[in-house]
């Protein structure tokens, strides 16, 4: 479906492009990967999506701007791979400027970190969502929620989101109103209730 969405809109270009990712990954040979219902672990590159693939299609489509948000174990992709030779530095800079004119990348942990998540919604999707919440309605930029979910996990040993931006911090997420707001506020009151009833303890997202 996702290839075919590509190649049927890969003409036209777009404006913005946006992605969202929740669920399992792995992260193996320099590669990151989607996991699919029909994984399978002898056949990684059969049974899920690989984020270089995705990127390539993604960028087939000419977007100004491209959004990803993984929520995922090992998420984290070094689009600079390190230790990098300074020599090398430049073409590595060139490489993503052709890949992607303005981007936002928002995984929810590093490539050698599991996603941490309770028996309703994952961290990273809940202080997502409470960045959103927590502001008076107006504009919210990408780099809003950026700062928002750094500040949240600053410290956490275990998980810690990884970003790649190239952009110009004025791009604009959403035009928060008081009925979206309420909308996400509701949604946030309807886990907290749950919680406080059932307590369960936190678990991984791993595979």
């Amino acid at each position: 479906l996702l290839s075919a969405f590509v190649k049927k809109h890969q003409s036209a270009g777009a404006q913005e492009v946006f992605f969202f990712f929740s669920g399992h990954g792995l992260y193996r040979d320099n590669e990151f990967y989607y996991v699919l219902r029909t994984y399978d672990e002898l056949r990684p590159r059969e049974t899920c999506l690989e984020n270089s693939e995705l990127d390539d299609m993604l960028r087939a489509l000419s977007p100004e701007l491209t959004v990803k948000i993984v929520d995922a174990c090992n998420s984290g992709v070094p689009y600079i791979k390190s230790p990098l030779d300074p020599t090398q530095l430049q073409k590595h800079i060139d490489e993503t400027q052709r890949r992607f004119s303005k981007c936002y990348f928002l995984f929810s942990s590093y490539r050698d970190q599991f996603s941490y998540a309770d028996d309703h919604l994952s961290y990273f999707t809940r202080t997502l969502l409470d960045s959103i919440a927590s502001r008076n309605p107006g504009a919210v930029r990408y780099k809003d929620l950026v700062s928002a979910i750094a500040d949240s996990f600053e410290g956490d040993p275990h998980q810690r989101p990884f970003f790649v931006t190239q952009a110009d911090q004025t791009e604009i997420f959403c035009s928060l109103t008081q009925s979206l707001k309420d909308l996400v506020l509701s949604l946030l009151g309807t886990v907290t209730q749950q919680e406080s009833s059932q307590e369960p303890d936190a678990v991984s997202i791993a595979i």
